[in-house]
């Protein structure tokens, strides 16, 4: 993870950047065509350059997801909710994780506007608002469920893979485990299905 971290081009706190600088030399001066369609186009670098930044930008919201299942997974999220400002090592010792990774999670939360860094007293804290969220498993709104939902979906990508190629379903018994687990997530059929309120089809959509 610490690898995936810091990675700039990944990282929550980066700035946008352009072509070339993502490339780390010079924008090529001749397009290959793909088509007749893209031969006659011609390129807007200012569109490109908006693009590659759009993309990047999914790819840092994509780890940080991951990043809120971790957070989630470790209890990390639960050890600050009314903690107070915590340093990434108190934090480590409260989860028993290591120092270098609970300063990089730390990081990415911050940039993403899940826990707070206080300059002044030095330490990161979790908002009361966002505890509610990430944290209180009491309460209506806790999120908990989409974290482990997420993950379900990277462990299974090989898998829906093959339903696009294929145009069958992906049954329920297929899933990653962690979408059945403590913080399963079900939609209004599947929880009719678990109660007995309709029979159990055979293949579920994805």
């Amino acid at each position: 993870m610490a690898s995936v971290l810091g990675t700039d081009a990944l990282h929550p706190g980066m700035r946008a950047r352009s072509f070339t600088q993502i490339h780390r030399g010079p924008a090529p001066k001749a397009w290959t065509p793909m088509t007749t369609a893209t031969a006659a186009a011609t390129i807007d670098e200012a569109k490109l350059e908006a693009f590659v930044g759009q993309a990047v930008l999914g790819m840092r919201a994509a780890i940080s997801r991951l990043l809120l299942h971790i957070g989630d997974r470790l209890g990390l999220y639960k050890a600050m909710a009314g903690a107070g400002p915590i340093t990434s090592s108190v934090l480590a010792q409260c989860v028993d994780t290591t120092e270098r990774h609970a300063r990089a999670w730390l990081g990415n939360q911050a940039a993403s506007g899940y826990v707070v860094y206080n300059p002044a007293g030095g330490g990161t804290y979790e908002p009361a608002e966002q505890a509610m969220v990430v944290a209180n498993e009491d309460s209506p709104i806790v999120l908990g469920s989409t974290f482990e939902t997420i993950a379900s979906c990277y462990a299974n990508h090989e898998v829906f893979v093959d339903a696009f190629r294929t145009g069958a379903g992906v049954g329920w018994a297929e899933h990653d485990r962690s979408i059945t687990g403590r913080h399963a997530v079900a939609g209004p059929a599947e929880r009719r299905r678990r109660t007995g309120a309709e029979p159990e089809p055979g293949r579920t959509n994805l």
